[in-house]
C-alpha cells in the first residue's frame, strides 16, 4: 500500500474536486513517471493503482467519483475548460455502482469528483492506492525525523 487509506463522506450538496492524475499531466502536459502506466509488448506496468471500494450505492447523476475513459494514453494536457468541468462533460464518466463493488483504476488515468447530488444518500468510499515496492509516490505521513 503507498498511500494511508482514505474515508471520503459527503452530504448533498458537497464540492467536487477537479480532474488529476494521467500519465501525461492533464494540466502541464508533461510526463509523470510517477503516475505512469503503459503496455509493452504483452506486459503492463501501472506505477500507481486506485481501488476505490464504494461503501453506498451511487445512481446515474449522484456525483462523485468521475474518470475519463482512455486518458491512461494521452499524449497531451487536456483543455483547462474540462479539467474544472466547464466543457467537455461528454467525455467524464460517473460510473453507477452498487454499496460493496471495487473500482480499480491507474492513477495515470484522469479522473476526480463530481458534486455530490443524491439528498438521500450520503456518499461514503474508501480508497486505497498502490504500488510496487520499488515506487513510493505518497509523502511520508508521520514524523519519523529525529526528535532534538
Amino acid at each position: 500500500m503507498d498511500h494511508l487509506p482514505f474515508l471520503i463522506a459527503q452530504d448533498v450538496g458537497a464540492e467536487g474536486f477537479q480532474l488529476h492524475g494521467g500519465t501525461v499531466d492533464c494540466e502541464s502536459g508533461r510526463y509523470n513517471p510517477h503516475l505512469a502506466y503503459n503496455c509493452f509488448r504483452d506486459t503492463l506496468h501501472c506505477a500507481l493503482l486506485g481501488a476505490n471500494v464504494f461503501l453506498s450505492d451511487v445512481n446515474p447523476g449522484d456525483g462523485g467519483f468521475c474518470i475519463v475513459p482512455g486518458s491512461h494514453k494521452s499524449n497531451f494536457a487536456m483543455p483547462m475548460e474540462m479539467i474544472h468541468g466547464e466543457a467537455y462533460n461528454e467525455f467524464i464518466v460517473q460510473p453507477t455502482i452498487k454499496a460493496g463493488d471495487v473500482v480499480l483504476f491507474s492513477e495515470g488515468t484522469v479522473h476526480g469528483s463530481l458534486p455530490w447530488n443524491n439528498p438521500t444518500t450520503q456518499r461514503r468510499s474508501a480508497l486505497y492506492r498502490f504500488a510496487p515496492a520499488t515506487n513510493a509516490y505518497g509523502r511520508s505521513y508521520f514524523r519519523h525525523e529525529e526528535e532534538d
